[in-house]
């Protein structure tokens, strides 16, 4: 009896170990880091472009309007240099179902890396997610940032994660 406990206890640790070795640090993940490039985030499927002012998501059709947008590409990076440097999000290998992380940075521990949000009020005729015109700036409550293992192709061969969107928020 005493031996099969200590070998059912060695089995979780060993269950708990392999659930955990192959998550990395969402930011450190290549492809991540290679979407979170404003200028290649579209072609990895995602659409952080539509919530910075004059840039857009070309494949991405839903309308900026209304939508809290960074006033520039500027406000953006510097915004995603505070992720990187404090969020600790793991993004697994094998996420099976759990394909979406959230990483948030509340205001107050933005610090320096504070920026304004702003509310998009027009978008270019030819591209709805482009955002032309902002209204109401705010002072953001937080950060968010959505990262989801999602198929890449034809950028990336299968699924990967990605960071799939970005805006202030101020709720």
């Amino acid at each position: 009896m005493r031996t099969a406990l200590i070998l059912t206890g060695s089995f979780l640790l060993l269950l708990i170990n392999v659930g955990t070795a192959y998550a990395a640090k969402c930011t450190t993940v290549a492809s991540v880091i290679s979407s979170a490039v404003v200028a290649d985030n579209n072609s990895y499927k995602g659409h952080v472009g539509a919530h910075i002012k004059d840039v857009g998501a070309a494949d991405y059709a839903a309308s900026a309007v209304g939508k809290t947008v960074y006033t520039s590409l500027a406000d953006f990076q510097t915004i995603w240099s505070k992720l990187v440097e404090v969020d600790t999000s793991e993004c697994p290998d094998n996420p099976g179902g759990d394909n979406a992380k959230i990483a948030l940075i509340l205001a107050a521990d933005a610090g320096d890396a504070a920026v304004k949000g702003y509310v998009c009020d027009t978008v270019d005729g030819a591209m709805a997610s482009k955002c032309t015109a902002v209204k109401d700036e705010f002072t953001p409550t937080k950060y968010y940032f959505q990262f989801l293992y999602k198929n890449t192709a034809p950028k990336l061969a299968g699924s990967n994660w990605i960071l799939n969107t970005a805006f202030p928020r101020n709720d």
